[in-house]
């Protein structure tokens, strides 16, 4: 019971906002955005070199490519459907500007959701400072203390290692997010259908601290400073 309370305590008191954090580029501004991470911005730098005309977008541009060609390919044996190539050779174009351009979307995305975070969260230690108050300095079931002790312990070990995760898979998606582009828009079958779900897991990994941060607004309001809630 010592071990789970002395992580409830330490996990609420080291509680910031940079738990939160959304990784961007270095810079102020458009800088973030649309200038050159510096060499020593590392893994950005090297994300920006192999997206921005580097090796993971003419490989993305080539499968694109070869993805079309096989559909025109395979139309001359009278095998496909004749609509199914012509959206190909639609999508093919819209594809293309996605990859040439998905360097940038994804910092503005990141760059969004990081603005709206630090604008709904409050001060988390003040509200980490406040739960912990809250909590009973004893009880008089030890088992059920037990219990309390590793739910809360837990879930503050989660929570750090969840937003740990995201922050590696959001780099694993910005580089790799090219390749899988140009799978969904080159209408493989199955696969395009396997990595279009993939891919589409970017956007609740970017907006994540987003759910958290109103969260912890809520207790803000209703615990810190003047509570509006006091349990017994």
């Amino acid at each position: 019971t010592k071990w789970f309370t002395n992580q409830i305590e330490s996990g609420y008191k080291s509680l910031s906002n940079a738990l939160f954090a959304t990784p961007v580029p270095n810079g102020t501004g458009t800088e973030v955005v649309f200038g050159v991470p510096s060499s020593s911005d590392e893994p950005w730098h090297s994300i920006y070199q192999s997206l921005v005309g580097g090796d993971v977008m003419l490989l993305s541009l080539l499968i694109l490519f070869l993805c079309v060609q096989g559909r025109h390919f395979i139309r001359i044996f009278d095998v496909g459907s004749a609509r199914r190539e012509r959206q190909t050779s639609q999508y093919a174009w819209l594809g293309g500007i996605f990859i040439v351009g998905w360097y940038w979307i994804g910092v503005l995305v990141l760059y969004f959701t990081k603005g709206l975070t630090i604008a709904i969260i409050p001060d988390t230690r003040q509200v980490g400072l406040a739960l912990f108050e809250m909590l009973p300095a004893a009880a008089g079931n030890p088992i059920f203390t037990l219990m309390l002790a590793s739910v809360g312990a837990s879930a503050i070990i989660l929570l750090k290692a969840v937003f740990f995760i995201r922050d590696i898979l959001l780099y694993i998606y910005l580089f790799g997010m090219p390749l899988g582009i140009a799978v969904v828009y080159g209408n493989v079958p199955v696969l395009s259908r396997i990595v279009k779900r993939l891919a589409l897991q970017f956007v609740p990994l970017a907006i994540l601290p987003l759910p958290a941060a109103v969260l912890f607004r809520g207790y803000a309001l209703l615990f810190g400073g003047d509570p509006v809630i006091t349990p017994a």
